[in-house]
């Protein structure tokens, strides 16, 4: 139990330091909206929640968010310059146009955003299956 709970607290501090290693990717990804956009998409969701069911759905889902998020996070501060990303977030917080960013290998940086993406969306699928009122899914 004691060696299950020193793995756990050090895959935790090993996340942490992935989401705070790269200041530049967290700004990045702020801006593309990803997270208002997925705001935008629970409040069309929870209406077809069962009442009962509101806070747990509310709380799988916002975590299931931020894990995306902080992943996503991670994922970009690996596939990009660090400074071309702070380049291309100066570009947008100025409002000027913003510069061309490419990721240092695009072919693997695009096969792991699809995998990302696609376990993403099996774990939203499973959070609201399991919230949702059953009528609407029948």
């Amino acid at each position: 139990m004691k060696k299950m709970l020193v793995t756990f607290i050090a895959l935790f501090t090993l996340q942490i330091g992935l989401a705070q290693g790269s200041p530049e990717a967290k700004v990045y990804i702020q801006n593309t909206g990803i997270a208002q956009q997925l705001n935008t998409s629970k409040a069309q969701i929870l209406p077809n929640i069962l009442e009962e069911n509101t806070t747990d759905f509310n709380k799988e889902f916002d975590e299931a968010v931020q894990n995306y998020l902080t992943e996503l996070e991670s994922l970009v501060a690996v596939s990009f310059n660090e400074s071309d990303l702070k380049l291309y977030n100066e570009s947008v917080a100025a409002g000027t146009v913003a510069t061309e960013l490419m990721p240092n290998d695009a072919q693997s940086f695009q096969e792991r955003a699809q995998a990302l993406q696609m376990s993403f969306g099996e774990t939203l699928n499973s959070i609201i299956q399991k919230h949702v009122d059953p009528a609407i899914l029948q």
